[in-house]
Protein backbone atom coordinates (compact mmCIF):
# COMPACT_ATOMS: atom_id res chain seq x y z
CA UNK A 1 0.00 0.00 0.00
CA UNK A 2 1.45 3.31 -1.10
CA UNK A 3 -1.04 5.71 0.42
CA UNK A 4 -4.59 6.20 1.65
CA UNK A 5 -7.25 8.52 0.28
CA UNK A 6 -9.59 9.92 2.90
CA UNK A 7 -13.19 11.05 2.28
CA UNK A 8 -15.81 12.62 4.57
CA UNK A 9 -19.58 12.78 4.11
CA UNK A 10 -21.29 15.43 6.19
CA UNK A 11 -24.85 15.03 7.51
CA UNK A 12 -27.39 15.36 4.71
CA UNK A 13 -24.74 15.22 1.98
CA UNK A 14 -25.14 12.66 -0.78
CA UNK A 15 -21.50 12.58 -1.83
CA UNK A 16 -18.22 12.13 0.02
CA UNK A 17 -15.81 15.08 0.05
CA UNK A 18 -12.19 14.21 -0.74
CA UNK A 19 -9.99 15.32 2.19
CA UNK A 20 -6.59 14.32 0.90
CA UNK A 21 -3.94 11.64 0.65
CA UNK A 22 -2.22 10.25 3.73
CA UNK A 23 0.82 7.98 4.09
CA UNK A 24 -0.96 6.04 6.90
CA UNK A 25 -4.53 5.45 8.08
CA UNK A 26 -4.26 8.32 10.56
CA UNK A 27 -6.03 11.58 9.76
CA UNK A 28 -7.18 14.40 12.02
CA UNK A 29 -10.48 15.88 10.91
CA UNK A 30 -11.20 19.33 12.31
CA UNK A 31 -14.22 21.62 12.55
CA UNK A 32 -16.70 18.83 13.09
CA UNK A 33 -20.03 19.81 14.63
CA UNK A 34 -20.66 17.48 17.62
CA UNK A 35 -24.41 17.64 16.98
CA UNK A 36 -24.15 15.41 13.91
CA UNK A 37 -22.86 12.05 12.70
CA UNK A 38 -20.35 11.84 9.87
CA UNK A 39 -19.34 9.05 7.51
CA UNK A 40 -15.65 8.57 6.79
CA UNK A 41 -14.29 6.60 3.86
CA UNK A 42 -10.71 5.38 3.38
CA UNK A 43 -9.38 3.85 0.17
CA UNK A 44 -6.00 2.15 -0.06
CA UNK A 45 -3.86 2.87 -3.12
CA UNK A 46 -1.41 0.14 -4.17
CA UNK A 47 0.35 -0.91 -7.38
CA UNK A 48 -2.88 -2.42 -8.71
CA UNK A 49 -4.78 0.85 -8.27
CA UNK A 50 -7.44 2.25 -5.96
CA UNK A 51 -9.43 -0.12 -3.77
CA UNK A 52 -13.08 0.41 -2.88
CA UNK A 53 -13.37 2.59 0.21
CA UNK A 54 -14.03 1.21 3.66
CA UNK A 55 -16.62 3.37 5.37
CA UNK A 56 -17.46 3.94 8.99
CA UNK A 57 -19.94 6.24 10.72
CA UNK A 58 -18.47 8.54 13.35
CA UNK A 59 -20.76 9.20 16.27
CA UNK A 60 -19.45 12.49 17.64
CA UNK A 61 -21.90 14.04 20.08
CA UNK A 62 -23.59 12.36 22.99
CA UNK A 63 -27.33 11.96 23.44
CA UNK A 64 -29.38 14.72 24.97
CA UNK A 65 -31.50 14.11 28.07
CA UNK A 66 -34.52 11.81 27.95
CA UNK A 67 -37.75 13.75 27.46
CA UNK A 68 -40.84 14.02 29.67
CA UNK A 69 -39.42 12.09 32.63
CA UNK A 70 -42.16 11.41 35.17
CA UNK A 71 -42.61 9.18 38.19
CA UNK A 72 -45.84 7.52 39.32
CA UNK A 73 -46.40 5.92 42.72
CA UNK A 74 -47.65 2.33 42.38
CA UNK A 75 -47.64 0.91 45.90
CA UNK A 76 -46.07 1.89 49.22
CA UNK A 77 -42.86 0.16 48.06
CA UNK A 78 -42.76 0.80 44.30
CA UNK A 79 -42.64 3.56 41.70
CA UNK A 80 -43.02 3.53 37.92
CA UNK A 81 -40.53 5.69 35.99
CA UNK A 82 -41.66 6.74 32.49
CA UNK A 83 -39.77 8.72 29.84
CA UNK A 84 -39.52 9.38 26.12
CA UNK A 85 -36.34 9.09 24.03
CA UNK A 86 -33.97 12.04 23.78
CA UNK A 87 -34.81 14.59 21.13
CA UNK A 88 -31.19 14.29 19.92
CA UNK A 89 -29.37 10.95 20.25
CA UNK A 90 -26.57 11.33 17.62
CA UNK A 91 -26.16 7.54 17.56
CA UNK A 92 -28.36 4.48 17.92
CA UNK A 93 -29.47 4.11 21.54
CA UNK A 94 -28.10 0.86 22.96
CA UNK A 95 -29.96 0.99 26.29
CA UNK A 96 -31.18 3.32 29.05
CA UNK A 97 -29.75 3.53 32.56
CA UNK A 98 -31.61 4.43 35.75
CA UNK A 99 -30.35 5.21 39.24
CA UNK A 100 -32.26 6.38 42.30
CA UNK A 101 -31.67 7.50 45.86
CA UNK A 102 -33.70 8.40 48.93
CA UNK A 103 -34.11 12.13 49.47
CA UNK A 104 -36.65 12.33 52.28
CA UNK A 105 -38.32 9.70 54.48
CA UNK A 106 -41.55 11.12 55.86
CA UNK A 107 -40.52 14.56 57.13
CA UNK A 108 -36.81 13.73 57.57
CA UNK A 109 -34.18 14.64 54.98
CA UNK A 110 -31.73 11.89 54.01
CA UNK A 111 -28.34 13.58 53.83
CA UNK A 112 -25.93 10.75 53.04
CA UNK A 113 -28.03 8.65 50.68
CA UNK A 114 -26.07 6.83 47.98
CA UNK A 115 -27.25 6.38 44.40
CA UNK A 116 -28.51 2.87 43.70
CA UNK A 117 -26.57 0.50 41.44
CA UNK A 118 -27.28 1.13 37.75
CA UNK A 119 -30.40 -0.46 36.27
CA UNK A 120 -30.20 -1.08 32.50
CA UNK A 121 -33.28 -1.28 30.27
CA UNK A 122 -33.68 -2.16 26.61
CA UNK A 123 -33.39 0.59 24.00
CA UNK A 124 -37.07 0.22 23.09
CA UNK A 125 -38.33 0.31 26.69
CA UNK A 126 -39.43 3.69 28.03
CA UNK A 127 -40.46 2.73 31.55
CA UNK A 128 -39.13 0.85 34.56
CA UNK A 129 -40.65 -0.17 37.87
CA UNK A 130 -38.56 0.41 40.98
CA UNK A 131 -39.46 -2.10 43.70
CA UNK A 132 -38.56 -2.85 47.32
CA UNK A 133 -38.55 0.86 48.19
CA UNK A 134 -39.30 2.44 51.57
CA UNK A 135 -42.95 3.52 52.11
CA UNK A 136 -43.75 7.26 52.16
CA UNK A 137 -40.27 8.14 50.91
CA UNK A 138 -39.22 10.73 48.34
CA UNK A 139 -36.74 9.49 45.73
CA UNK A 140 -34.61 11.28 43.13
CA UNK A 141 -34.51 9.22 39.94
CA UNK A 142 -31.92 9.81 37.20
CA UNK A 143 -32.28 8.40 33.65
CA UNK A 144 -29.98 8.64 30.62
CA UNK A 145 -29.39 7.01 27.25
CA UNK A 146 -26.25 5.05 26.36
CA UNK A 147 -25.19 5.16 22.70
CA UNK A 148 -22.12 4.25 20.67
CA UNK A 149 -20.97 7.83 21.31
CA UNK A 150 -21.12 7.29 25.08
CA UNK A 151 -23.20 8.34 28.06
CA UNK A 152 -25.92 10.87 27.30
CA UNK A 153 -27.04 13.79 29.42
CA UNK A 154 -29.11 12.69 32.39
CA UNK A 155 -32.55 13.88 33.44
CA UNK A 156 -33.66 13.85 37.10
CA UNK A 157 -37.12 13.88 38.64
CA UNK A 158 -38.49 13.24 42.12
CA UNK A 159 -41.19 10.74 43.10
CA UNK A 160 -42.88 9.77 46.35
CA UNK A 161 -43.90 6.26 47.36
CA UNK A 162 -47.32 5.88 48.94
CA UNK A 163 -47.87 5.81 52.69
CA UNK A 164 -48.68 2.39 54.12
CA UNK A 165 -52.18 1.61 55.31
CA UNK A 166 -52.70 1.39 59.05
CA UNK A 167 -51.83 -2.07 60.35
CA UNK A 168 -54.83 -2.25 62.67
CA UNK A 169 -57.85 -0.42 63.91
CA UNK A 170 -57.52 3.16 65.12
CA UNK A 171 -57.47 3.22 68.92
CA UNK A 172 -58.21 5.93 71.45
CA UNK A 173 -60.20 8.07 69.03
CA UNK A 174 -61.86 10.95 70.82
CA UNK A 175 -64.74 12.80 69.25
CA UNK A 176 -66.30 16.10 70.18
CA UNK A 177 -69.37 17.28 68.33
CA UNK A 178 -68.89 14.49 65.79
CA UNK A 179 -65.37 15.66 64.81
CA UNK A 180 -62.19 13.71 65.52
CA UNK A 181 -59.70 15.68 67.59
CA UNK A 182 -56.93 13.14 68.23
CA UNK A 183 -56.04 9.72 66.97
CA UNK A 184 -53.23 7.43 68.03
Amino acid sequence: IREFKVYLRAPGAEEYEFLGVEPSMVRTIQNIDPSYNYSVGISAVNNAGLESPMTETLYIGKAGPVQHLRIQPLTPTSLRVIWEPPQRSNAPIQFYVLRYKEVRIGNCDVDAAQWSPMIDTDADMYQQELIDLVPYTEYDVMVWAETKAGTGEHAVDTGLTQATAPSGQVQDLQCTDRQATTAQ
